[in-house]
């Protein structure tokens, strides 16, 4: 991980907009942000994440490259990066899923939040794409009002977990899982996604708004080799999924 910068703030409003902002201003390094705590963290479509101290908040900035596979594998690598960090803490294999696309479970309750941006700096000699990548794992504690029962380490009964040590647990999966998926696609790593897929054939709602009035509902047959996920209707039809936010098996 050597080429890999390491920030470590006490506190900050996101880790991912403190990105934002080293990207804007000129920023261009792969760099991993961490904090011990964050005032206005966040999740998809800007929903509240509690950033108390004791949970891993991560960012890392990654700029990215011309031959990088044009397909969606990003997003299951950060999944993929997450559960590796997970089993290498302690928590076993057989207790960890993904609910489509990349929120790794254990014992089907959300333990960690993904969110990706992309942006495009225009500083001058730094100009180029990059994609942010937000992470955060409860270690010590987790809400207790989420829409999708989550759930922590420590909850687990694994009460001695070094915040540095999962930071660099972390950093060291996903820098593996990206060149995983940086020579074979999505395609490299999809068998594994498919294989963890949390709720397949079971019947499943998917909310596609932010306001999770607009559901779909069907059996959960997997994901195709995009990473859209397959709902079958009740016609028998296969209806593909390719954004969404899964409410859980019924």
């Amino acid at each position: 991980m050597d080429d890999v910068q390491l920030i470590l703030l006490d506190e900050v409003d996101s880790t991912l907009s403190e990105a934002e902002r080293l990207v804007e201003a000129g920023h261009s390094k792969r760099t991993v942000i961490c904090a011990k705590s964050q005032t206005g963290g966040h999740g998809r479509f800007g929903r509240l994440w509690t950033s108390p101290p004791g949970n891993l908040y991560w960012t890392l900035i990654l700029p990215c490259e011309r031959h990088w596979p044009v397909d969606s594998g990003l997003p299951f690598v950060s999944g993929l990066a997450v559960m590796d960090c997970l089993r290498a803490t302690g928590v076993s294999s057989d207790l960890i899923s993904l609910k489509w696309p990349n929120d790794a479970l254990v014992e089907g309750k959300k333990i960690s939040g993904i969110l990706i941006k992309s942006v495009y700096a225009s500083a001058r000699g730094t100009s180029g794409a990059y994609a942010l990548i937000g992470i955060g794992i409860n270690i010590a504690t987790y809400p207790k009002d989420t829409f999708f029962p989550a759930t922590s380490l420590n909850a687990l009964g694994l009460d001695d977990v070094d915040i540095a040590t999962m930071r660099d647990e972390l950093t060291a999966a996903y820098l593996r899982r990206l060149e995983q998926w940086r020579s074979g696609g999505f395609s490299a790593i999809r068998a594994e996604c498919v294989a963890k897929l949390h709720g397949v054939g079971l019947l499943q709602q998917v909310a596609v708004n932010r306001e999770r009035t607009d559901v779909i509902e069907g059996i959960n047959r997997g994901i195709d080799e995009n990473g859209s996920l397959m709902l079958e209707m009740p016609s028998e039809t296969i209806r593909l999924i390719s954004a969404g936010d899964m409410l859980g098996p019924l």
